[in-house]
């Protein structure tokens, strides 16, 4: 995307919303948030009851896992150039009532997500080897961890396909179709996961290869249904098998001009996390293994900053797609408050039942001893994480990705990445000093994103 004065706007002026504009703000934020909140947290407690399933296999296993989920998920931040540039674009399309440009916009991008994820899954199954070691895996958490990455890069078609499909149906304002099949998704990764782990109903028992299994095997199925969603009659994007599915470039680039700062962003992130995941690696089985499974409980509280985090990127490029900017700005904050007062509640949870929620995960005390400390800890960056959210999704709605990816250059390289090493490894603090760093890291996230909404230069920004 392009944006005029990108560090420097000044802000825009904008008139009240009415009393019924700012009611009808508030439920259509509700409408947005409230699938999407069930979404997310039942995949975080299918994610909590596969871990908890890992767990019964010991440190090596949840070692295995956490390491592999840091390279896979960097190697499919490239899909989120598609995924938040067709938000943003069929978001604005819809709110300019052009739903002919939103379906051509959603072709595109389902056939460049199909095409990118069959040229890049024979490299990664090459080089899954080589990625564990650079990883700093310890000898007893190879085996698992090869057994895990080969299965999950082998599936990279069908766990891109829902990632970009549930952000066109996002950015048309239909946050219950994701949620429906994300809750089905989740439903067949627990039972696939359950019978494959452990070698239930005459299958064997495939421990942490099962786990991985499971999780592409639910994914295909829910590809399939993504699929058949999008192209349905009563889909809001007038898809049909009809019309060409040739690549058009002229639609990609639009889609690019938003997304490719979107995916650099995504892969500074990914990139930061895979670093810091190294670093904790370093550390031992035990500190990884207490690292992990703290970050996998922590997973709730993401769930209501993400939730408003898909509102406020939808009703931002709708709002600004009817000329009404206004009701954008307003959007954005109704969003932020919303999530701020949620985040004081779960971070409360958190902070009073830290041990209780470890010991549900393992008995291990040495790893129960090492992780409470941390989760306590990590409550107090839950306002923080709260404002981020909301406030990167506002902007990307907007189509102004490039801010976020300034943000998080300084916010994860600096503040997570740096303070660790010098925290855990030069000042000797080990976990602890680790996650005084991620704390840092969402204080500085939160900061920048916020002034950057403040400031207003994103109502320009040009999608």
């Amino acid at each position: 995307m392009e944006s005029s004065q990108l560090s420097h706007a000044e802000p825009v002026a904008v008139s009240a919303p009415t009393n019924a504009e700012e009611a009808e703000l508030r439920k259509r934020t509700l409408q947005l948030a409230g699938p999407a909140l069930v979404e997310y947290t039942l995949m975080s407690l299918a994610g909590i009851i596969n871990m908890i399933m890992v767990g019964d296999l010991g440190a090596a296993a949840i070692a295995a896992v956490g390491l592999t989920n840091q390279p896979v998920f960097f190697i499919q931040a490239g899909f989120q150039a598609l995924a938040v540039g067709a938000t943003a674009l069929v978001a604005r399309c819809i709110g300019a009532r052009d739903t002919q440009l939103a379906a051509t916009v959603a072709r595109q991008s389902l056939v460049s997500t199909v095409l990118l994820g069959l040229l890049i899954t024979a490299p990664q199954v090459m080089a899954a080897r080589a990625i564990v070691d650079w990883m700093g895996a310890e000898p007893d958490v190879v085996k698992p961890a090869m057994d895990y990455m080969l299965v999950m890069m082998s599936g990279t078609v069908v766990t891109v396909i829902p990632l970009v499909a549930s952000a066109l149906l996002r950015g048309a304002g239909n946050s219950r179709t994701p949620m429906v099949l994300n809750i089905f998704t989740n439903i067949l990764n627990v039972v696939f996961g359950y019978v494959l782990i452990y070698g239930y109903f005459g299958f064997p028992r495939l421990e942490v290869l099962g786990a991985g299994i499971g999780t592409v095997g639910a994914r295909a199925v829910t590809s399939v249904l993504y699929i058949f969603a999008l192209y349905s009659k009563g889909c809001v994007l007038p898809l049909s098998f009809k019309q060409s599915h040739r690549l058009d470039m002229s639609v990609i680039s639009r889609i690019m001009r938003v997304g490719i700062p979107a995916a650099l962003e995504q892969f500074v992130l990914r990139g930061g996390q895979t670093v810091f995941a190294k670093t904790v690696a370093s550390l031992g089985t035990v500190a990884y293994a207490a690292h992990q499974l703290t970050v996998n409980a922590e997973s709730f509280a993401f769930n209501p900053p993400t939730a408003f985090q898909v509102s406020a990127t939808t009703l931002v490029g709708q709002y600004l797609g009817a000329d009404r900017p206004d009701l954008a700005e307003r959007s954005g904050y109704v969003n932020l408050r919303m999530s701020m007062i949620t985040m004081a509640v779960i971070g409360t949870a958190c902070y009073v039942f830290a041990r209780q929620i470890m010991g549900i995960y393992t008995d291990d005390v040495s790893v129960i001893d090492m992780a409470v400390p941390n989760m306590r800890l990590f409550a107090a960056a839950l306002p923080g994480m709260a404002t981020s959210f909301v406030m990167v999704g506002a902007l990307r709605g907007a189509g102004d990705t490039r801010w976020p990816l300034y943000v998080s250059i300084a916010s994860i390289w600096i503040a997570r990445v740096g303070l660790a090493y010098i925290l855990a490894i030069h000042l000797g603090l080990g976990l602890r000093g680790a996650w005084i760093a991620m704390v840092g890291d969402h204080c500085v996230r939160a900061a920048l994103s916020f002034f950057r909404f403040r400031s207003g230069g994103w109502k320009r920004a040009r999608v």
